[in-house]
């Protein structure tokens, strides 16, 4: 995502005060009223499947404790995806072997 460099890198990327944060798009930030925002790209093996983002209306800031539970929230989606990729896969397989 633009604005947001170190996001392939696979370390959590937070901004405590997303008004004001240069790697967030702030009109958006603004317009939703978020004021902190946390995103982790997930990647199963060596794919990158997709990226969470999460906002926090309130004052509280993210803290180390909150990217903890946000890698811990990647993980059951980030499975659903490599078991419906591997899914696909068996039956493009068996298709072709039918054929």
């Amino acid at each position: 995502m633009p604005g947001w460099p170190d996001i392939t890198s696979g370390v959590p990327q937070v901004a405590n005060d997303a008004a004001q944060a240069f790697r967030v798009n702030r009109a958006s930030a603004r317009s939703a009223r978020l004021r902190n925002l946390a995103c982790r790209a997930a990647q199963r093996r060596a794919a990158w499947i997709g990226v969470l983002f999460v906002g926090n209306k309130g004052g509280r800031p993210i803290h180390r404790q909150d990217v903890v539970r946000l890698r811990a929230l990647l993980t059951m989606p980030q499975s659903a995806l490599e078991n419906a990729r591997l899914l696909r896969e068996t039956r493009t397989r068996r298709n072709n072997l039918e054929n």
